[in-house]
């Protein structure tokens, strides 16, 4: 294609031997100039091949970025952990150890009545007052 009477791109082209300058890229093996190069590793990667090479490197050597990776998304891990690793059993195991530890936590540090809550929880519980029967009415 000419434009002005110049083969446009030809700018970027040796004559001698018609071959694009550049630094060519690890992954398409094309050329680039210099600032459209990223260098992971010491390849370079063309800003077209980086989010490619990126994607790949990172399941290739995904053990040097898990832990900082989930340190940084810690919530967000936890909550996919509860709702996709755990069975119904074992969370109900472990809300109970939860609850149990929080409380003998609280009453050794006195930072909220543990006991008053329990109460309040009770009192207000559609299922109290039943569970009250029950127990009563052996």
């Amino acid at each position: 294609m000419c434009e002005n009477g110049m083969i446009i791109g030809a700018e970027s082209r040796d004559p001698q031997c018609r071959e694009r300058h550049g630094t060519r890229c690890f992954q398409c093996g094309e050329r680039y100039h210099e600032d459209e190069i990223t260098y992971i590793d010491g390849k370079a990667i063309c800003c077209d091949c980086l989010k490619e090479y990126i994607e790949e490197y990172g399941k290739e050597h995904a053990e040097d970025f898990i832990e900082d990776f989930i340190s940084a998304n810690l919530d967000a891990r936890a909550e996919d952990f509860w709702k996709n690793d755990l069975d119904e059993q074992t969370k109900k195991r472990l809300m109970r150890n939860i609850y149990q530890e929080e409380k003998r936590m609280r009453r050794m540090s006195n930072l909220r009545n543990i006991e008053q809550a329990d109460r309040d929880f009770c009192l207000s519980s559609d299922d109290y007052s039943e569970f009250v029967r029950e127990r009563l009415c052996w």
